[in-house]
């Protein structure tokens, strides 16, 4: 994590306060995280609304309720999406 500090001349610096591990004790600040299951999304698919990603996602999600609670149901599907709005945009 970064924190900005701002001097009274305008200029300023970024100094790194924090860094991210993974439950393995793995930093994730110079590499991210590789994800366990990688979803290919293509320009095609995002212009015809298409997001096999969330699909995937959805099917993870499904399958660990489903294992967890016997419920095999597809409510997650029939929700309504919700738009993504930055918690601090700028």
């Amino acid at each position: 994590m970064n924190t900005p500090v701002q001097f009274s001349d305008g200029s300023g610096l970024i100094i790194t306060t924090a860094r991210w591990f993974t439950p393995k004790g793995r930093t994730i600040g110079d590499v991210g995280i590789t994800p366990d299951i990688e979803v290919p999304r293509t320009v095609e698919q995002i212009a015809q609304g298409q997001d096999p990603q969330l699909e995937a996602a959805l099917d993870v999600l499904e399958g660990l309720i489903g294992a967890a609670t016997g419920i095999t149901d597809t409510f997650l599907r029939d929700q309504q999406p919700r738009a993504y709005v930055p918690a601090n945009p700028g």
